[in-house]
Parts: C-alpha cells; sequence; structure tokens
C-alpha cells in the first residue's frame, strides 16, 4: 500500500491490512508465470520499507477471498465493509465487491454523506 493510500484506512486496522497485503504479494509472486517484475516489485519493498521486511521474513501467503476491512470516506466518515475478493481463471487479477456492514453506513453514503442523515 502506497503512504497516501494508508490514511484512506482507520489506524486500528493498519497492522492487519499490511499484513494481508504482504501475504497477497508474496502468494502473487509464486503464481506469476515470469516472477522478473514481481522480484523487482519485492526487492524494492525489500529495500524501502521496515514493515514490509518483517512482514515478509513471516512467510505467510494468502489469497484472501473473504475479509473486512474499513476505509475513510471524506464526509460520512468511518466504513465498515464485508469484502469478498473475486480472482480471475488464472488469479492474476482479482475483483473486490464491498458490501457496507451496516444500514446506517450505506444511508451515509447515500444521502448527502452527513452520518445520520436521512434526507436523500
Amino acid at each position: 500500500m502506497m503512504p497516501e493510500e494508508r490514511s484512506s484506512y482507520p489506524d486500528d486496522i493498519h497492522a492487519a491490512q499490511s499484513a494481508t497485503f504482504a501475504a497477497s504479494v508474496r502468494a502473487a509472486a509464486d503464481l506469476e508465470p515470469d516472477p522478473t517484475e514481481a522480484e523487482q516489485m519485492i526487492a524494492t519493498l525489500l529495500a524501502e520499507s521496515p514493515e514490509f521486511r518483517g512482514l515478509w521474513d513471516d512467510h505467510e501467503v494468502r489469497l484472501c477471498r473473504q475479509e473486512t476491512t474499513s476505509l475513510l470516506h471524506p464526509t460520512a466518515g468511518r466504513v465498515d465493509f464485508d469484502c469478498e475478493v473475486i480472482f480471475s481463471h488464472d488469479q492474476r487479477q482479482r475483483m473486490l465487491v464491498f458490501t457496507a456492514r451496516n444500514d446506517e453506513d450505506l444511508r451515509s453514503l447515500v444521502t448527502s454523506g452527513r452520518p445520520g442523515d436521512n434526507a436523500g
């Protein structure tokens, strides 16, 4: 995850989110038929990120199919999601399907964005 992206996530999920991403990178690298590009990216991450280096040393491999996450929306605030991950046939691409975990979060997203505002 790029540092500027991290601000989209609540602080309390940073560690879990980072572990998921590192484990997914390891899984993706194992599936890559031409490992050169993946090896270059991993080498850069290992050189520039102590956090990634520590997570990489855990040797966790995970192709996540379902997880939960939270995002910080600019007007609705924190929104908790269930996230289903759908992989392409060759496992090289993935589509994330986010579903708000509760009706209040969903209402906040589709209304004016102010939590608790039910106006249309």
